[in-house]
């Protein structure tokens, strides 16, 4: 029910056409650390900046959707 709230507000044109982007990039941030995540076996992560990176644009995206709805 809340992704169709999110989506109406999305469509209304509550968010800033940047937020769309920081979403994506985010996610596809996280998705390439996690698929790469089988490969870190031996505990050596050169893509743990990759995820963190991307865990702190999925944070960002979150604050910045709920200032957004609340001020509206």
């Amino acid at each position: 029910m809340n992704a169709l709230r999110f989506g109406t507000a999305a469509a209304a044109g509550f968010f800033p056409g940047w937020h769309a982007c920081l979403g994506y990039a985010g996610a596809a941030l996280l998705f390439a650390s996690a698929s790469a995540a089988p490969y870190n076996v031996d505990g050596t992560s050169r893509l743990g900046p990759v995820g963190l990176a991307g865990w702190l644009g999925w944070i960002a995206w979150i604050v910045v959707s709920g200032i957004t709805l609340l001020a509206h």
